[in-house]
C-alpha cells in the first residue's frame, strides 16, 4: 500500500511531471492510505473542478427526495415551455443528453468559455441554448447542463434555505466540514466546477455513495439513487456515464470497450480537470481519491491495480 501511494508522487519524468498533491484510500469504511505533497494536509481545501457534477447530483438528490423534482418529468424551465424542449426530462439533464447544443472545449471561444467569463447567470446561459439533437438520443458533456441542474435545484430548494440547504441536508451530516461551492454572480451555485474539499470529504462524498446514499443508519439520498447514478445513460455509446458521474461500465454489446480500460467494469466515479479522482469500486469496499494539477494525464487505472492488489482478495 505504502508503495502504491509513493509512486503517485515520485516524479520519474522531469518533461511530465504528475504534480500530486494528496491521496487518499478507504477500505471497508477506515482511511486504509493516505498522503500529501509538502504544503498540503487534511485540512486543505483541494478545487474539484468537473467532480463538482458529483456533487451537484447530490443536492438534486435531495430535492428528489423531498418530492419536489422528479427526474422522469419534464426538467421545470420556464422559458421552454412553449417550445420543442419542453420535453427535455430532469434526467436527460443529469445523463448528459438533453440535446441542447452545445461546445465544452476550454482553451477555445464556445460556449464554455462564454458562460464562465461572461455570464452572472451561468444556469439561465445554459437553459437559452437551442436544441440541437432530440433529448435522450445523443451524448454531449456539458458544464452548461450541470449548472443548469444547480439553477433548477436552487428554485426548487427556495432563496431563504438555499444558502444551508447543502450544508444541513448533506455535507455536514455525513462530516463534509472542509467543503464549499462557490456561487456565480446570480447566487446559485457553480454545480459544475466550483466545488472544494478536503480529501477527506471528498473520500467521505464516496462513501456516501459506496454504501447506498446511508450514513450512520441514516437515508441521505434517496432510495435507488445510487443504482440510478450508477447506471449507463441510454446514449452513452460505451457506457461512460451515468447521472453527472463517470462510469466504467463499457459498451453494451462489448464490456471491455470502456472508459478506463484495465479497471473492473463496476468502477465508476467523479472526474475532474487536472485529473482529479474519486473512484468507487463496490464490490472491493473501496474509495481512491487523487488530487493535483497534472497536466500530462496521470495514471490513475494503475494506482487503482497498485491499491486493488493490496487488498484482501474477494
Amino acid at each position: 500500500m505504502q508503495a502504491a501511494l509513493r509512486l503517485a508522487f515520485e516524479e520519474t519524468n522531469p518533461e511530465q511531471p504528475k504534480n500530486t498533491h494528496a491521496v487518499l484510500a478507504i477500505y471497508d469504511g477506515q482511511i486504509i492510505g493516505e498522503q500529501y505533497a509538502s504544503g498540503f494536509d487534511k485540512h486543505t481545501l483541494f478545487m474539484g473542478w468537473s467532480m463538482t457534477k458529483s456533487l451537484n447530483n447530490a443536492m438534486v438528490a435531495l430535492m428528489v427526495k423531498e418530492g419536489k423534482l422528479n427526474p422522469d418529468a419534464p426538467a421545470p424551465v420556464a422559458a421552454w415551455q412553449n417550445d420543442e424542449r419542453k420535453n427535455i426530462t430532469l434526467s436527460d439533464l443529469l445523463h448528459g443528453s438533453s440535446g441542447l447544443a452545445w461546445n465544452e472545449s476550454y482553451f477555445l471561444p464556445g460556449d464554455f468559455h462564454n458562460m464562465f467569463m461572461h455570464s452572472d447567470d451561468k444556469g439561465g446561459f445554459a437553459a437559452s441554448k437551442e436544441l440541437e439533437y432530440p433529448p435522450n438520443t445523443f451524448f454531449e458533456y456539458s458544464s452548461g447542463t450541470a449548472n443548469l441542474l444547480s439553477k433548477i435545484t436552487r428554485e426548487a430548494v427556495g432563496d431563504e434555505n438555499y444558502p444551508r440547504f447543502a450544508y444541513e441536508k448533506l455535507f455536514h451530516k455525513i462530516g463534509m466540514r472542509h467543503t464549499l461551492i462557490e456561487p456565480d454572480a446570480s447566487g446559485t451555485l457553480v454545480g459544475s466546477s466550483y466545488g472544494y474539499a478536503s480529501a477527506r470529504d471528498w473520500g467521505r462524498f464516496g462513501l456516501l455513495f459506496l454504501q447506498d446514499g446511508i450514513w450512520n443508519g441514516e437515508r441521505i439520498l434517496p432510495e435507488g439513487w445510487v443504482k440510478y447514478s450508477s447506471t449507463p445513460a441510454p446514449a452513452a455509446p460505451i457506457g461512460q456515464y451515468g447521472a453527472q458521474f463517470w462510469l466504467n461500465a463499457g459498451a453494451p454489446n462489448d464490456p471491455n470497450h470502456c472508459y478506463h480500460p484495465g479497471l473492473p467494469n463496476e468502477e465508476y466515479g467523479a472526474e475532474g480537470f487536472e485529473d482529479q479522482y474519486v473512484f468507487i469500486f463496490p464490490s472491493r469496499k473501496l474509495i481512491v481519491v487523487r488530487l493535483g494539477v497534472s497536466h500530462h494525464g496521470f495514471d490513475m487505472v494503475g494506482l487503482c491495480n497498485q491499491i486493488l492488489d493490496a487488498l484482501p482478495k474477494p
